[in-house]
């Protein structure tokens, strides 16, 4: 069964001969900051900064009531949105009023001032794109935001296909692997050799093999070679010591007692990413015996091989009679030992 193959996308920009300046990318970059220093500079007048009319306007939508949502919203960290937060409460522009039902929750509600100066940015937006669409009509408009719209659906399907493929289409590669390994066509029949000799040639090579590992079996040692396990140090051994004055110590969730659910959410999340102390200890040990690896090259080397070898000569071509259709064996050992100093530190 067949596959719609992927359409090849035409290639508008060549690595060779690639300007960045007239990349798309670059384009919407540089349109983006001039759009947005000129958005600052009008909003301005209304005592308000770039970072500062977004999450008013959130507010005033409804598309966020708590500074959690308003963080998600806007894709920046809860921290740097209670700090901002922060400024605009000082401005007298919001104010936070905690919930009946849910005393951890606050909410964050427009105050008269504040909704007296929200209702000016949609018309400062407006007039901010307005004036980058000058020269433009309706039908150039409307065919840019198509445009632009269709760029996006292609960044989704790009960012769709790096997480990976489906069950189904795993399944249906699986299964073209397979169809190509039953296809695969058998060696040619005069590289086939008769059932003797290919009983030889794997008695020779098992013979070969188990050399080998006899060989290398003498000269390995397991001196010293055992598992490893560390014991955490107590809170005494770490050189803890006690409060003098008896305090016991705070009890998990201690945080729940300030009722701000902005700092449980920060808590929250650095408890759930954080690794415990053997996990920690784990990638210490890790850690440890890369390095160890790392510093064995610099010790003395030692190296040995053997190959063992039943060869039959063609009795056709450049080969001696002596040789010519005969059957010899051709053995080698080699040993190599190596030592790597380091004169100059």
């Amino acid at each position: 069964m067949s596959t719609a193959k992927k359409p090849r996308c035409p290639a508008f920009y060549q690595g060779d001969c690639y300007v960045m300046a007239e990349s798309m990318g670059h384009l919407l970059f540089q349109l983006m900051l001039s759009m947005r220093r000129e958005i600052e500079t009008r909003m301005a007048e209304h005592g308000l900064t770039d970072a500062q009319w977004k999450p008013l306007l959130m507010l005033k939508l409804g598309r966020a009531g708590t500074a959690f949502e308003l963080a998600r919203e806007m894709c920046v960290d809860a921290g740097a949105m209670t700090r901002m937060l922060d400024r605009l409460e000082s401005k007298r522009l919001i104010e936070r009023v905690r919930s009946e039902t849910d005393r951890r929750v606050v909410h964050l509600q427009l105050t008269a001032e504040g909704e007296s100066v929200v209702e000016h940015v949609p018309h400062v937006l407006a007039a901010v794109n307005n004036d980058f669409l000058r020269g433009f009509n309706k039908q150039e408009w409307a065919q840019m935001k198509e445009l632009l719209q269709r760029m996006l659906v292609n960044g989704q399907a790009m960012q769709a296909e790096a997480e990976g493929p489906g069950p189904r289409q795993r399944a249906g590669a699986d299964a073209s692997e397979a169809k190509r390994n039953h296809a695969a066509p058998n060696p040619p029949r005069e590289t086939q050799r008769s059932v003797p000799g290919a009983l030889l040639t794997a008695a020779t090579m098992v013979g070969a093999v188990l050399a080998t590992a006899a060989l290398l079996a003498g000269c390995a040692s397991s001196a010293g070679v055992a598992p490893s396990s560390h014991t955490l140090l107590t809170a005494t051994q770490a050189g803890a010591v006690a409060d003098a004055s008896g305090t016991p110590w705070p009890a998990s969730p201690w945080w729940a007692a300030w009722g701000d659910p902005d700092l449980s959410t920060l808590i929250d999340k650095a408890l759930a990413r954080q690794p415990s102390l053997q996990t920690v200890q784990a990638r210490l040990v890790q850690a440890q015996a890369a390095v160890d690896a790392a510093g064995a090259a610099r010790a003395p080397q030692v190296n040995g091989s053997l190959a063992l070898t039943d060869q039959r000569f063609s009795q056709n071509g450049l080969v001696p009679p002596s040789l010519a259709g005969a059957v010899r064996w051709n053995n080698s050992a080699q040993i190599d030992a190596s030592w790597e100093l380091d004169l100059f530190g």
